[in-house]
């Protein structure tokens, strides 16, 4: 070969080992795929482990193996998984794992495990862990702008903020377990709305959910043992409606600023280091058909206004060390024993005639015999 085809023959080679170079780092055999799969179809992917985040602009299912074993594991100053499309996105049975490259990533703005903007999507039978720190992994899942994001039978473990709705995003969380949070289990922002159903929150450093001045709808969930509080409503005002839930050892149970507009009803406030409902009297709460046991004070109110905007209805106290403080325990309240059938093992059930012939505490106690089961087994 003359020396002229060896140089060409080499040059080829390199140029060959550049184009693999630069696909490896800017495409992944995974994203291929989805660039591959027809608009409706389902990619599913064996057990194994993929390091490259993705992006997701088409209407596709992405089903990884029963069991987790398909890992996504990503450190990187972009999204594991970026979603940007309207028409509905399926991400059933993968393991998610990520955090940040460089300290840098957290300064571009919110980011996360997953992203969604203006996107439809279904998270359903996924666990989603960060792989560092909680300043490493601020957030596994932000939805933003037009976004309606479903969170189907899902975990999370280990986040700082671990799920976000706002800028107008819509959502509802069901059967999932946030555990571990730095900061916040999950938090509704300004014009977004979020449901939470038969959903476990439990160990977060500060809160376990959070409306500031968006629209929360929680219902039938188990929110235990996070260190400050159970529901934060504030620093903006938010709307809603927080109804048959056990609001068990937290900080404080449920804690009201600004003018936030809800509804507080039949849940069951136990044994919570501070309070069971501790609130501004700007607030515009409705608190009614609670049962407040255990704690040192049943309900607290401060004062900030010339008057009193929260509604208290007829609740039921039991040996907290103070039922009422800076007011008066309101008219018609319940000083009686709920005679729960077996709250050690999650049934929440009334026994006591007044309670029941009052529509005390839980209106669904069924759904939190699962609950704790699973609570327990974490």
């Amino acid at each position: 070969m003359s020396a002229r085809n060896c140089l060409s023959a080499v040059m080829l080679v390199a140029i060959i080992l550049l184009g693999a170079s630069c696909e490896g780092s800017y495409k992944s055999p995974l994203q291929g795929s989805i660039k591959a799969t027809d608009v409706g179809a389902v990619l599913e992917l064996p057990a194994g482990v993929h390091e490259k985040p993705i992006k997701i602009r088409r209407a596709i299912t992405i089903k990884g193996e029963s069991g987790g074993g398909t890992i996504l594991e990503v450190t990187s100053d972009t999204p594991a998984i970026e979603i940007a499309s309207r028409d509905k996105i399926v991400i059933d049975s993968l393991t998610i794992k990520w955090q940040l490259a460089t300290s840098d990533g957290a300064k571009k703005g919110p980011t996360g495990a997953i992203v969604a903007n203006d996107a439809t999507v279904i998270l359903r039978n996924c666990r989603i862990i960060a792989l560092g720190s909680i300043k490493r992994s601020p957030r596994a899942l932000h939805c933003d702008g037009f976004s309606n994001v479903a969170v189907e039978n899902c975990r999370f473990e280990g986040f700082e903020f671990t799920i976000a709705y706002t800028g107008g995003a819509e959502g509802i969380i069901t059967d999932s377990v946030i555990l571990n949070p730095g900061h916040c289990g999950a938090t509704v922002f300004s014009g977004s709305k979020m449901e939470v159903a038969r959903t476990i929150v439990t160990g977060s450093g500060y809160h376990a959910l959070r409306n500031t001045g968006g629209t929360i709808l929680a219902h039938d969930n188990l929110i235990i043992n996070n260190k400050n509080r159970g529901f934060y409503l504030g620093n903006k005002s938010g709307h809603g409606r927080i109804n048959n839930n056990v609001i068990l050892g937290n900080g404080s149970g449920v804690s009201g600023f600004a003018a936030s507009d809800q509804t507080i009803e039949n849940n069951i406030m136990l044994g919570n280091d501070y309070c069971g409902l501790d609130t501004r009297d700007s607030c515009r709460l409705t608190v009614r058909n609670n049962i407040f046991q255990d704690n040192p004070r049943g309900i607290a109110l401060h004062e900030q206004t010339a008057r009193n905007n929260v509604d208290f209805g007829r609740n039921t106290f039991w040996q907290n060390d103070t039922n009422a403080e800076n007011i008066d325990l309101p008219e018609g309240s319940i000083v009686a024993a709920p005679g729960f059938v077996d709250p050690d093992n999650g049934h929440f059930t009334v026994q006591g005639e007044q309670l029941k012939a009052n529509s005390q505490g839980l209106t669904d106690p069924g759904v939190f015999g699962d609950l704790w089961d699973k609570w327990k087994a974490l």
